[in-house]
């Protein structure tokens, strides 16, 4: 592995778990009913869960191998919030991107059903939901592009990281 790709894969692991902390200290006091985004939390974990291992079945094995797939999902969750943190003490980023161009394919950057349940609670969504609620999404979506990709490219000219040496 490459001095490159150790920085690139620190930066992304570190990166994700401070926005994550940063958005979760910000998160308190809660405000009544945002505790139900946790609910939606673990039953987007649940289904993403049961969708790699019942339908997916041999991808979680591939993700394992090949976890540098996961570096610029990470990098984009931390270029995202680092966005809204300049000149702020609460985060709230201005941005609008679309993991469209990204992941191509039609994944969005943000949960729908989260954001529906807390305008019909009348509560504010909590920015660590929403974070971890894309980063869980953005794993089934490269889950589904890797299956996608074995069934589109033959086995003999499938080259994945083929680093300089």
């Amino acid at each position: 592995m490459t001095v490159r790709t150790r920085v690139l894969r620190g930066v992304a692991l570190i990166g994700v778990m401070v926005v994550l902390l940063q958005e979760a200290v910000a998160a308190f006091p809660l405000k009544p009913r945002q505790e139900y985004g946790i609910v939606v939390l673990v039953l987007a974990l649940l289904g993403v869960g049961l969708t790699l291992r019942l339908l997916l079945p041999g991808t979680i094995g591939q993700l394992l191998r090949h976890k540098d797939l996961f570096v610029p999902l990470g990098l984009l969750t931390l270029a995202n919030a680092a966005l809204g943190w300049p000149g702020s003490t609460t985060v709230q980023s201005k941005t609008d991107f679309s993991v469209n161009g990204f992941w191509t394919g039609g994944y969005e950057n943000e949960c729908r059903w989260y954001s529906k349940l807390m305008q019909v609670l009348e509560t504010p969504a909590l920015a660590v939901i929403s974070t971890s609620l894309g980063l869980v999404f953005g794993v089934l979506a490269v889950a589904i592009k890797l299956r996608i990709s074995e069934d589109i490219v033959p086995p003999a000219e499938r080259v994945i990281f083929n680093e300089p040496t």
